[in-house]
């Protein structure tokens, strides 16, 4: 997916006009291939861009995709979870049918713990819990 819209990112205040031309000269490099239009940066470090939106909004996306949208929301659930063990996502099965497996992999890299995880019909899409348990549960 694209991003689209008026977007603004507003960098900390550089009071050297160099310093701003150098953001402004990095940012551009950026986002070179990416078609949009973009002010340069102003005195207060704010850079205005606009860009054609291509594809689906992720508000049309998550409003049409549920249950992908709250298999991402599970995992970053369980990104958050800390301690020592195992990651125990416990989800809806048909959220469990949406975690593709490179997904898992990537989680499991990021927190360093292995994943499992469990599926409970009784659990509404988006009720997914994440908790760290010992490796032999």
């Amino acid at each position: 997916f694209d991003l689209g819209g008026s977007i603004g990112i507003d960098f900390p205040t550089l009071q050297a006009k160099a310093d701003r031309r150098a953001v402004d000269e990095v940012l551009a490099a950026a986002l070179d291939g990416w078609p949009h239009e973009r002010t340069a940066m102003n005195g207060f470090g704010f850079v205005q861009i606009v860009a054609r939106l291509e594809g689906p909004s992720l508000l049309h996306r998550f409003a049409t995709a549920r249950v992908g949208a709250a298999a991402r929301m599970a995992l970053r659930r369980a990104e958050r979870v800390e301690g020592p063990g195992m990651t125990l996502l416990r989800v809806h099965p048909a959220l469990a049918a949406k975690l593709k497996d490179e997904w898992l992999r990537e989680l499991e890299r990021r927190t360093a713990r292995p994943v499992r995880i469990e599926t409970d019909p009784g659990l509404a899409i988006h009720a997914a819990t994440a908790q760290i348990v010992s490796h032999d549960e």
